[in-house]
Order: structure tokens, then C-alpha cells, then sequence
């Protein structure tokens, strides 16, 4: 399942039609994932996705596949995952903001 929400990621960034919204974030995401594992970064400054860890990321977050699954369908709420320790970042708490964007 995670891997369709990545490919729609990496199609949005992809996007022409996003560049303005990804200007205005601007800011690099590492996300990695454990079971299964799997990392990719965002390049919101450059419009890149890249698999694997890309440039130096503003943020890296850190969390179960499943929990990535729950957070990106909605079906969870980012800042509660975050208190009960369940996403981990490392970085810049304002571009971890952004990304709600």
C-alpha cells in the first residue's frame, strides 16, 4: 500500500502544474520506513524525488510503514503520531509544518 502513496508523491513531484506549491514549502524531506524498509527524499526545493536519501534533508521522519500508510490516507492525525512516538524527526520543526501543506 505504501508503495502506490510513493508513486503518487513522486508524480505530484513531477508536476508541473505543482512547481508553485512546491516553492513555497521549499524545503527537503527524507522519509524513512521500517517493516518493510524503505527510504526516499523529497526535494521540494529542486522538484525531485529521489529513492534512497537524497541531498542534506531539512527533516528526516522517521516511522512504521503502516503509520506512514495511516498518515498519508488520513486516517491518522501527524501530531498525535508524533506524541505517542510514533513518527521520530530529526530537523527543522517548521518545515515539518509545511509538509501539512
Amino acid at each position: 500500500m505504501s508503495q502506490a502513496i510513493i508513486d503518487t508523491l513522486k508524480n505530484a513531484v513531477a508536476d508541473p502544474g505543482n512547481k508553485d506549491k512546491m516553492k513555497g514549502i521549499n524545503a527537503v524531506y527524507t522519509f524513512v520506513l521500517n517493516n518493510p524498509d524503505k527510504t526516499f527524499t523529497l526535494d521540494l526545493k529542486k522538484g525531485e524525488f529521489v529513492e534512497g536519501k537524497g541531498g542534506k534533508p531539512d527533516v528526516t521522519l522517521t516511522m512504521k510503514d503502516a503509520d506512514f500508510v495511516a498518515l498519508m490516507t488520513g486516517k491518522a492525525n501527524g501530531q498525535q503520531m508524533f506524541m505517542s512516538g510514533k513518527i521520530k524527526f530529526k530537523g527543522n520543526m517548521g518545515a515539518v509544518m509545511k509538509l501539512q501543506q
